[in-house]
Formats: C-alpha cells, structure tokens, sequence
C-alpha cells in the first residue's frame, strides 16, 4: 500500500491541530466544564440533563476534527518526511524509496503508533457514547466517568510523539 506525500509539513500541521484540540478544547474547555459541573453538584445544586447537555455540546462540535487528527497520526509522524528536508535532498531516488520504507518500519516498530491511534479513537468512541448517556438518575457518576475518560484520552494523545526521530 503506498502513501501519499504530503511534504514536511505534515507533522507541524498535525503537531498544531493536535494542540488545539488537546490542550485548548480537551483539557481547558471541555474537562474544565466537567469538573466546573461536578463542583455544583458536590455543593448540592440540583442540575438538569438538559443544562449538562448544552454544556457538552462542544463536544460534537470538535469530535470530527479530533477523530481526524487521531487517525493521521501514523502519517504525521513518520520520519520518511524528513527526506523532503534540504538536508537529505539529494539522496537518491534509488535510495529514497528503501530509506523511507526502513525509516518508517523502525519507527512504526519502536513507538506503535497506529496501534495506540487506534486505541485513542475507541476511547474516542466511548466517551461520544457517554455523552449520549448522561441521564438525570445519575448526572454526577456519568460526569465522573466522562472526566476519568476524557482525562485518559487527552494523556494518550499527549504520549503520541512530540517530534520526528530517524
């Protein structure tokens, strides 16, 4: 199966995105108004399904975006990319393409990425269903276990690689 060359600028595309989505949404807006909510409930105010859902709603507003960026992880980060580089240049065409096959295998093998991008997409998949099952009976455990899996999710794909390595 061949992949499609995107360029160097795969990786600082996806580096951005995975940022904005992790830092910015996940842990600033989304797990700080799950636990903003928990702490209403902890002081004993009574919330109502449909107040907990306007304030997940973001959530379907970014999950897309999220998804796509977890599933582009194996490409973004595959060190082949830095055969584009001025540096490696002129390498040659015979040697590019074996360069970029063993370079990519190493680096598959030693940081199993596709295998943890796959994990982070069901537990993508998860918490959508979560939220989907907030119910009144039991808003407070429901945003428990939303926050204990959002939580675990964001350390994930802040454990996916910062940087290319060859």
């Amino acid at each position: 199966m061949s992949r499609q060359r995107t360029g160097p600028l795969l990786f600082e595309q996806w580096s951005s995105e995975r940022a904005a989505l992790n830092h910015d949404f996940l842990q600033n807006r989304l797990l700080t108004a799950i636990a903003g909510l928990l702490q209403r409930i902890k002081k004993g105010e009574e919330l109502r399904v449909g107040d907990v859902q306007r304030r997940l709603d973001s959530w379907s507003r970014y999950r897309d975006r999220l998804r796509a960026m977890i599933r582009a992880a194996s490409d973004a980060v595959r060190p082949s990319q830095l055969l584009d580089s001025p540096e490696l240049a002129g390498l040659p065409a015979s040697h590019r393409t074996w360069v970029a096959q063993l370079v990519d295998s190493v680096e598959e093998a030693r940081s199993s990425v596709s295998q943890r991008a796959a994990a982070i997409d069901r537990q993508l998949d998860e918490i959508d269903r979560g939220i989907q099952r907030v119910r009144s009976d039991s808003i407070a455990d429901d945003l428990q276990r939303l926050y204990q899996a959002i939580s675990e999710m964001s350390r994930a794909i802040s454990n996916l690689p910062s940087q290319l390595d060859v």
